[in-house]
Formats: C-alpha cells, sequence, structure tokens
C-alpha cells in the first residue's frame, strides 16, 4: 500500500504543474480571448476558471477543517474503488475530457450570471492562482497526518470522499478544466 505522504506529493507535482501551465498559456490573453465563446451556449475561458474557483472554493474550506482536525501520525492510503473509479473518470486521458459530466447549478458560471454574477477576467484569474497555491498549501500541510478516517462532503449531497481522495478530485477536475480551455484558445486560431 502507498504512503500517504508518497500520493499527496504527486498530487503536489500535478497541481504545480497544472498553474504553471495556466499562467503560461493564458496569462497575457486579452479580454476578446478570454471572453471567446466557441459556441452560443458553451463557456469561454474566464467561465472553464470560474467554474474551477467555484469548485475549488466548496472542497477547500472543508479540507482545511478536515486538516486542521487531522492527528499526526503516519497513514496508509486506503482508496475505495468507488472514489478510484471516479476520479479516474474526472482525470483527462490525454487531451480528451474522460466522461462528461452534468454540471451543478451553483457552480456553472452561465447560471450564475443568469442570477446577475459579474466575472471580471483578472479577479477570476487572480483567484484561480490563489485557490491552486491554497490547494499546494493543503497538501503540504496534509503530510504527516492520519486523514484515512475523515471525510468530506462532495458537490452530490449523497457522496462523501477521503480527505485525499477530494484532493485528487479537485487536482483531476481542474487539469480536465484546463485542457477544456486549452481546446477554447485552439478553437481561435
Amino acid at each position: 500500500m502507498e504512503e500517504t505522504t508518497d500520493y499527496l506529493e504527486s498530487l503536489q507535482k500535478r497541481i504545480t504543474a497544472v498553474k504553471l501551465d495556466i499562467q503560461d498559456a493564458f496569462y497575457y490573453l486579452e479580454t476578446e480571448q478570454l471572453r471567446y465563446r466557441p459556441q452560443p451556449r458553451s463557456w469561454n475561458i474566464i467561465e472553464v476558471f470560474e467554474h474551477i474557483n467555484l469548485t475549488n472554493d466548496f472542497y477547500l474550506k472543508q479540507l482545511r477543517e478536515k486538516i486542521e482536525q487531522a492527528n499526526t501520525a503516519s497513514d496508509k492510503l486506503n482508496r475505495g474503488w468507488f472514489a478510484k473509479w471516479f476520479t479516474n473518470g474526472l482525470k483527462p486521458k490525454g487531451q480528451s475530457l474522460g466522461f462528461k459530466m452534468k454540471t451543478f447549478n451553483s457552480i456553472d458560471p452561465l447560471k450564475r450570471q443568469k442570477k446577475g454574477f459579474q466575472l471580471v477576467d483578472h479577479i477570476v484569474f487572480q483567484d484561480l492562482i490563489d485557490s491552486l497555491e491554497q490547494i499546494d498549501q493543503l497538501l503540504e500541510g496534509a503530510k504527516g497526518k492520519k486523514l484515512s478516517a475523515l471525510k468530506i462532503q462532495s458537490l452530490s449531497p449523497l457522496l462523501k470522499f477521503r480527505v485525499y481522495d477530494a484532493f485528487d478530485i479537485v487536482v483531476s477536475h481542474t487539469e480536465r478544466h484546463l485542457i477544456q480551455a486549452k481546446n477554447i484558445l485552439k478553437g481561435m486560431s
């Protein structure tokens, strides 16, 4: 069985790569590029980033609380079959997004904008970078903690995941939508 610390370090490497990739690919884009909509009802890049932010916000608060509660002890990774299956489906396969998922209304940027929420490009982008840095810090803080018994609520009220599985969900979800944003960028040329 893999040590939890090794697993958390692998997630840290993935989130660091995502952060660098986002900064390299999107930091210098103009508003017109960030707001380019490939189809009338599809998301633009800034909406993809806002969706990531909304999802990360949901999980980060819970992750922070659970890590603060966790005891200091070595821990073996003990992932359940459902968590493995779910995160495997979220992870992109090359440039493919994996299986299609319905977006909850609470994290759908188009539906939120219809309710009057405004998206300001530089704020959404900075919030994304900040959330990725928070994920990295929480992953670091989770090392050496006993996480196997701690669970958090998923976006679906029916599901709970162990803390380390929730980290994988957040990282895989971000990787998935990074590919979506890159595909939008490719579609502009």
